[in-house]
């Protein structure tokens, strides 16, 4: 780990911590060296160059735009699990060990190429005895017990720098590290993104627009997860394969907000491509490794936080988002308010809903509550990152639709 980040540039990171082993980059900086924060994109080379777990690390401080600066959080949604795949022996194997068959028992076919690969597993299309087509995710082998190791490593670095770096607290950085450490348990424990879908279809039952594929649930464990295979075009490619996109984007925001807002539970990646059309301009949504929750305060505080962005009334804005914010110490709330009715009056005022930028309104929100040392909780965070994520698909690939005009009538 040191190594890599002396590699970068980046040694004098680690020089103030007291690692055993790293007494050679114990030394004093060049002129000026420990003064320059690593732009963003030196900083996500150096999580890319460290693996898979400092990757996820990377996707998941991305969601954080409320503790670290939204060019960080921008350099860090482009992380991704760029790997190639195992050897078809090890994924027999590991089919074999977690469902007592191989492959040529288990199924009628199954295409020894990857039709996706990531640092945990890697998808297969297959057929099923029955005749179903299917998607068969296989966990890489070792990859639970690698993801662990690192995180171990990781875990006791932060203690380290916590302890020697007292100003590190304010981010809470062990936090992080802690809910990173519940998402690898759950991302690698198939059963629970089984347990998803089925709660996903059940909240879609009787919208005959959203499809959410089907789990069998005799083909899954804890390493192999057997699901209905949907045969569709990302939504980055619907509109050259011809489908109706005022339709497919007014069904892609309804999905969102009824997520987001109506049921609570709500995918937290809906990114192009988790996303796919099937003919008659259906969507269907798939990997739900990531998703959130929201309780019903939390949303019933969202709520009115949207509406009075609607109805420009910066006062609540200020209230509720101060109640849900956790404060380390004790904070100005008159130059709270101040600030937010001076960045209203810069975003908001004179705008309508169309006209507004949602993602300037939360990048420079969760700024101002930096410098007024609060932050948001990670279930928010997630929140607006999956906001931003369904406003920004729309706005790039559907222009035909406003966003923020169908998410009122959830609102309302």
């Amino acid at each position: 780990i040191v190594q890599v980040l002396a590699r970068h540039g980046l040694g004098w990171l680690v020089a103030r911590i007291d690692v055993p082993g790293i007494g050679l980059l114990r030394k004093a900086p060049a002129a000026g060296e420990a003064n320059v924060p690593p732009t963003p994109e030196v900083l996500a080379a150096a999580l890319r160059d460290l693996g898979p777990t400092f990757v996820k690390l990377g996707q998941m401080l991305s969601t954080r735009s409320d503790i670290i600066p939204a060019a960080y959080a921008e350099a860090f949604q482009t992380l991704q699990d760029d790997v190639g795949p195992v050897p078809f022996a090890e994924i027999e194997q590991q089919i074999r060990s977690s469902l007592g068959g191989t492959p040529s028992e288990l199924f009628a076919s199954f295409d020894e190429t990857p039709i996706a690969t990531a640092s945990i597993a890697q998808v297969h299309r297959a057929r099923l005895h029955t005749g179903e087509e299917v998607a068969v995710k296989v966990q890489r082998p070792r990859a639970r017990e690698l993801l662990f190791t690192d995180l171990s490593l990781l875990q006791f670095i932060v203690r380290q720098a916590e302890a020697q770096v007292p100003e590190l607290r304010l981010v809470d950085l062990s936090g992080i590290i802690g809910q990173l450490r519940k998402a690898v348990a759950d991302e690698t424990d198939f059963r629970v993104e089984a347990a998803h879908l089925e709660r996903f279809a059940e909240n879609f039952a009787g919208n005959d627009h959203v499809v959410i594929p089907a789990v069998f649930p005799q083909l899954c464990s804890e390493q192999v997860l057997t699901m209905e295979f949907l045969a569709g075009v990302k939504i980055s490619r619907a509109r050259e394969a011809g489908f109706d996109m005022r339709l497919v984007g007014e069904r892609y925001l309804q999905a969102a907000f009824q997520m987001l807002l109506e049921d609570g539970w709500f995918h937290g990646d809906l990114h192009p491509g988790n996303v796919v059309v099937l003919p008659g301009n259906r969507l269907g949504l798939i990997d739900f490794g990531m998703v959130g929750r929201l309780t019903e305060e939390m949303r019933e505080n969202l709520v009115t936080l949207f509406y009075a962005i609607q109805r420009r009334d910066y006062r609540t804005i200020a209230r509720v988002y101060w109640e849900i914010a956790i404060k380390a110490e004790h904070i100005d709330y008159g130059a709270w308010e101040s600030d937010v009715q001076e960045m209203m009056e810069r975003q908001v005022v004179g705008r309508s809903m169309a006209e507004l930028h949602l993602e300037d309104f939360v990048r420079e929100i969760t700024e101002l509550a930096l410098k007024h040392k609060v932050r948001m909780t990670p279930a928010y965070t997630l929140f607006f990152k999956a906001v931003l994520t369904t406003q920004g698909l729309a706005k790039q690939l559907i222009p035909e639709v406003d966003p923020l005009e169908e998410m009122m009538p959830y609102v309302q």
